[in-house]
């Protein structure tokens, strides 16, 4: 007869209450802290859910169906961050209009336009020296 065991790490039951809850005190939680709860077990699949696609080598084909390449491959989340930022700095040096983040309470757009005076002012009026916008964008890295 084999012995019961725990859903969620696999070790071997002996406690009547672990065996009829079907979980070990330690991963139930109790009788000590959430820190000691063992991670869940998991089973190796090695690679089956893979053979079952493509042409049977357990291979796939490197262009199937769809997956035609782009002409303009998908950029990284890191890649379009510092695309961002070198528009952002260069319509800064245009003294251009530009976007740089949200109102945190309105959720709108915070967009900096250059005034005849040589400053700039925001969406929210506030208005602000070249020298000052310019300390500021490089400081907390938006140009």
């Amino acid at each position: 007869m084999s012995r019961p065991t725990c859903k969620r790490c696999g070790r071997t039951l002996k406690d009547p209450v672990s065996i009829a809850r079907g979980i070990g005190p330690v991963c139930a939680g109790s009788g000590g802290s959430s820190s000691g709860r063992r991670p869940p077990r998991t089973r190796d699949r090695s690679g089956r859910r893979y053979e079952a696609v493509g042409n049977g080598n357990g291979q796939l084909p490197l262009f199937a169906q769809g997956n035609e390449p782009d002409e303009h491959p998908r950029m990284s989340k890191r890649a379009r961050v510092a695309a961002a930022r070198e528009r952002r700095r260069r319509q800064f040096q245009r003294r251009r209009a530009f976007q740089c983040g949200l109102n945190a309470r309105t959720r709108e757009p915070v967009v900096y336009s250059p005034t005849p005076e040589g400053g700039w002012t925001n969406t929210e009026g506030y208005t602000t020296s070249h020298a000052a916008l310019e300390k500021y964008l490089r400081r907390y890295g938006w140009i």
